[in-house]
Formats: structure tokens, sequence, C-alpha cells
């Protein structure tokens, strides 16, 4: 249970030593910040029975290091197999390999958060309690990809199509399933009004909706394998607190002010994300795409925050009542889950 307690309060205490470090020494930032991601990836990498995947990784690893060198290059996941790979030549420990994921997914972020965030100590609270970190250890593999997703942050913004498909394809290459953030890019017209951006969000959703039933065989093609639609996981509706945790920043939009002309891209990535959640919300096994749209409201949040149009005291006490609300979900999904408690380290097992 210590480690789960600490977690949070460590993150916050040396995120706002980095955030007081960008100001005054921008050296002594960089390095606060690698330590953090190499903590963090420690914390993630050298867990133990964490996650309800935790074993099926472990054997992965061990039917990794069986595949040929010229098998794992057409596999749909090579730079998976050959992470696991590299982890048994070089260190001869599975440990290795979880570090190895951990690391890449909590480097791309962290680094993402902090060149681009503006208020880094609160998009790190948000990384925590908005489920990014812990789920990790359970989706260790895709979170690779939405890891590498979240570092293409700027190129979605900033409409560089070339790089957009560069980072989706190598992610691509790590977890099959971030293909589909490829139209991603689409949706950020600069030249599209508010009006035209919400159309084409609200005809997103609506065609979403009418294939529900194909999503799950677009989804087996994606993966390259045969999914079972009647199994529980598939058919399992999402709780619907954990729905309304992700629908809830788009109360914030109703008091920004930089809305009304073109919509701004924090806003997109709130809609987007929230429209994704309620498609998706009628089955626990599609609903896993929303990692990858989720971990941008670390970025968006603060921005709309910033953005708000009311007095800098209501400002605070709406961020205050948001990180308050998401850290008691955050300790309730914890504490109920029984994937992530309690939380063990691979060396005191």
């Amino acid at each position: 249970m210590l480690p789960l307690i600490i977690l949070l309060p460590f993150v916050y205490l040396i995120s706002i030593k980095i955030n007081e470090a960008k100001v005054f020494d921008v050296k002594q930032a960089l390095a606060q910040k690698w330590i953090l991601i190499l903590l963090l990836s420690a914390y993630v990498g050298f867990r133990y029975g964490v996650g309800a995947d935790y074993f099926a990784y472990r054997f992965d690893y061990v039917k990794f290091n069986k595949i040929t060198f010229g098998a794992a290059l057409i596999h749909k996941d090579p730079l998976t197999v050959l992470l696991a790979q590299i982890s048994h030549v070089v260190f001869h420990s599975v440990k290795a390999f979880f570090f190895g994921m951990a690391f890449i997914f909590i480097a791309c972020s962290v680094c993402t958060i902090y060149k681009y965030s503006s208020d880094f100590t609160l998009a790190m609270i948000l990384f925590i309690v908005c489920g990014p970190l812990l789920e990790s250890c359970n989706a260790s593999r895709q979170y690779i990809a939405v890891g590498i997703v979240f570092a293409d942050y700027a190129n979605i913004k900033n409409q560089r199509l070339w790089w957009h498909v560069a980072f989706i394809i190598i992610a691509t290459m790590f977890h099959s399933s971030a293909l589909v953030m490829m139209p991603i890019y689409f949706i950020f017209s600069p030249k599209a009004s508010t009006t035209q951006t919400l159309m084409w969000l609200g005809g997103t959703a609506m065609l979403m909706l009418a294939s529900f039933g194909t999503l799950f065989s677009a989804t087996a093609e994606v993966l390259g394998k045969s999914l079972d639609q009647s199994h529980a996981y598939f058919t399992h509706t999402v709780n619907a607190l954990r729905v309304l945790v992700y629908i809830a920043p788009c109360g914030l939009l109703f008091f920004t002010k930089g809305i009304k002309k073109r919509m701004p891209s924090y806003a997109v990535f709130i809609l987007f994300n929230a429209i994704l959640t309620l498609v998706t919300c009628r089955s626990a096994y599609l609903m896993r795409v929303c990692m990858y749209t989720n971990i941008f409201l670390c970025i968006a949040i603060p921005d709309a925050l910033k953005d708000i149009n009311l007095p800098k005291e209501s400002v605070r006490s709406i961020k205050y009542v948001l990180v308050t609300c998401y850290t008691v979900f955050w300790f309730y999904g914890v504490m109920t889950s029984g994937g992530y408690y309690p939380y063990r380290f691979s060396f005191f097992r």
C-alpha cells in the first residue's frame, strides 16, 4: 500500500521543483525531468504481479525469445518482439523487458508534457489520476504505442502529415491498435471554423454509432486475430462513473474564451475523447481505444483552465475541485480493481 500512497505526493513535489527550475535553470530542470522519468519507469517496470495481464507479458517474453530475428521482423508487433529479445540478450531478465516497456511510454509522455503543457505540475498530477501511469501496468504493450502517439501531439496540432504518419507507423510496430489514431490528423484543420469542427466531430460520432456492430470485426482485422463477441469482456458496459470522469472536462469548455471563431486544440482533444468514450462505453474491450485520447487530457485540461474567462480565484477553485474528484476516483479505482493493489516490487516478492 505504501508505494501507492507516496506516488502522488512524490510526483507533485518533484514536478513543482521542475516547474521552478524551468524558469531559472533549464539544465537543472532537464536533469530533474529525467530523474523523474527513471524513477517512474522503475516504479512501473520493476513491479511484480501488478496488472491483470502481468503474467501474460511474462509468457510473451518467453514466447518472443523463441522467435527468430527474421520472423520477428514480420510479426504484427515487431518492435515489441525485438525489445523482448534485446532485453534477453543484454540483461537475461524479464525485468529488463518490463522496464523497457515502461521507460519508452513514460519518457515519451513526460517529455511531451514537459515541452507542451502550460502547467507541468497539474499535467503530471493528471498523468497519475487520469489513469495512464497505472493503466500502463496492465496494457503495457499498448501503452508504448499510446506514449508514441502522445509524442505526436505537435504534429497533429500543427498539421505535419508525414511526421504524423511516421509516428503512427512506429507506434503500430509496438501495438497494431495504434493504427486507429491515423484519422485524428484530419480533425485538426487550422482553417476550419468552430461550427465546421463540431460538424466533423458530430459526423464522426454518428458514423461510429451507426457502425458499432462492425467495430468488432474492424478491430479483429487491425489486431490480426479473431474475437469472441459473446465474451463478457466484449459485451460488458463500462462503469458509468468512469464514463462521467472521461467526459467531465467538457464542462470547462462552457467557460473558455477562445472557442467562438476557431476551436482551439485543447477543445478538440477534450471533445474527441468524450465522443470516443460515449461511443465505445457499451464494450469494455472497445473502450480501450480511449487510452489513446485520454492521455491528451494531461495537456488539454491545463490549457482549458488557462483559457477560462473567470476570476483567478474561481479558476483556482475549479482546478482544486477537478483534481480532488479525479484523485478520489483514482484511489477508488485502485482499491476496487483488484489488479493494482497490493503493489509489489519484483525485487521483494
